[in-house]
């Protein structure tokens, strides 16, 4: 007679399975720092922000730093409606007057920002509150003088982030800034998102809504948008309102940087010992991918890439960066030629330069000072014979 499965058992089972199937994309991620937009509407029920607070802390536990950058919409446009004063909007953003500062930086510091604290902490997590005034965060200038109090960031000091992801804490952002003369801005907190994670170089932003995602003419989502894409949609009108500063702060984020056609992007410190550990090059190659120049810019590492990367890619160079090899002396400016036919890779630099370089050169601090890691570095040997332990006697 055949037995009946247990319940309990089916579902140690499915999670066992969906564990398995997660790991490989959980180690890519380890030591990632990701930043997230939890948007308003995407807030909902109490059962809505449980769920997001838990996959936070489960982020957290994987070894992925988390970000949490909030918005607050609907709460701010509740409260204001509550005391009635009226609330203006030009291209998605708030025209903030004084009044409305207050009932902002109220609503957000200290309802929306604390109640995502304590969901996270309800997890298991620790999470602290805070606002871009607090540690000097976010500087911000004035936007557009017709939105009043909106600001637009300008220097962000991550160091308190920094200081918090050292003690596994979580940090909760409301988007607010201080002006030079010591005023409080309202910013958009889709740009806060895309500010906060060019200033911690993060390997991935997102921003999450409640909003099925970008649509065309038609009505039909985008699963793809390309820079000229966003502009041609938002010049149309087709994407419009609160879904402006979204595809924004995505195009922000792709056209920030300064890679043009032909350049050669170096990463180097990244082999067994620089690392330690050889984290894979997905995040910069999808970044040049995303700006559409994969056959145009390539991109050389003492790292190593996996499946997923594309474009022009060249991994694994010996000697590494952090025993002083070719790539640690290359600087901006140099012409590097990669001849894929002849398997060669030279930079345009004479030998008495090089020379001089090399003289110059001093190994950088280890990342790691003691644990695995450090003795991974001290006794790995090269990627040319497969990067594995060597004795140490």
């Amino acid at each position: 007679m055949p037995q009946k499965e247990h319940p309990m058992k089916s579902e140690w089972l499915t999670t066992a399975s969906t564990l398995s199937k997660a790991l490989p994309y959980l180690q890519r991620y380890d030591g990632a720092t990701v930043v997230i937009k939890f948007g308003g509407h995407a807030m909902g029920s109490d059962a809505a922000m449980e769920s997001f607070a838990r996959d936070v802390v489960l982020m957290q536990q994987v070894g992925v730093n988390p970000v949490i950058v909030h918005g607050g919409g609907p709460m701010i446009n509740d409260m204001l409606k509550r005391l009635d004063i009226q609330s203006d909007f030009v291209d998605g953003k708030r025209v903030t007057d004084a009044a409305t500062m207050e009932v902002v930086e109220m609503v957000l510091s200290g309802r929306v920002n604390k109640r995502i604290v304590q969901a996270i902490n309800a997890q298991g997590g620790r999470a602290v509150g805070l606002s871009g005034k607090d540690a000097s965060l976010m500087t911000c200038d004035v936007a557009d003088p017709k939105l009043g109090l909106v600001g637009k960031p300008r220097d962000i000091d991550p160091t308190v982030l920094n200081t918090l992801f050292e003690a596994d804490m979580i940090p909760v952002i409301a988007p607010l800034g201080s002006g030079d003369a010591g005023e409080t801005f309202n910013i958009n907190g889709d740009t806060v998102a895309g500010a906060i994670a060019a200033a911690l170089k993060a390997d991935r932003l997102l921003l999450l809504t409640d909003v099925s995602g970008v649509k065309n003419a038609e009505g039909e989502i985008l699963t793809e948008l390309s820079p000229d894409t966003i502009k041609q949609l938002t010049a149309s009108g087709v994407i419009a309102g609160g879904m402006i500063p979204k595809t924004e702060t995505a195009l922000e984020a792709i056209l920030s940087n300064k890679v043009k056609k032909g350049d050669v992007i170096v990463i180097r410190y990244e082999g067994p010992k620089g690392g330690p550990g050889m984290r894979e090059m997905l995040s910069p190659t999808s970044a040049v991918m995303g700006k559409g120049l994969g056959k145009e810019v390539a991109l050389i590492t003492d790292g190593r890439f996996s499946g997923g990367s594309h474009g022009f890619v060249v991994g694994h160079i010996t000697p590494e960066a952090a025993d002083g090899g070719a790539i640690a002396l290359v600087e901006n400016g140099d012409v590097i030629t990669i001849d894929a036919v002849t398997r060669q890779i030279s930079v345009n630099v004479s030998e008495e330069e090089m020379a001089k370089r090399r003289a110059a050169w001093t190994p950088s601090k280890p990342q790691f000072d003691s644990g695995w890691l450090q003795i991974y570095r001290r006794n790995v040997g090269p990627l040319t014979k497969g990067a594995v332990l060597v004795d140490p006697q």
